[in-house]
């Protein structure tokens, strides 16, 4: 993220994503794909050490594998504000 609004919002989303499920309020899947993105958007690619990890989180990131961070961050803002609308928080 480039610019300090991109990255305010960003930020603002991963706060609510992290509030809402630590609260439960999200399926396991959409934890994973929150996830995923998340940490695509932060570190990009994930590391040839942890391509083979059978931990579902490092799936869940290995499966963004490619996609720009600045995409995935936006893609993570979307889905977030997805998740929202969709649970009306």
């Amino acid at each position: 993220m480039t610019d300090t609004i991109s990255s305010l919002v960003f930020n603002n989303a991963a706060q609510d994503f992290a509030t809402h499920a630590k609260a439960n309020k999200f399926t396991a899947e959409e934890v994973l794909e929150g996830y995923g993105l998340y940490k695509q958007a932060v570190s990009g690619d994930i590391p040839n050490d942890k391509t083979n990890s059978e931990a579902v989180q490092d799936i869940a990131w290995s499966m963004k594998k490619g996609i720009a961070q600045d995409e995935a961050a936006t893609q993570y803002i979307a889905f977030v504000d997805k998740l929202k609308s969709k649970y009306s928080l």
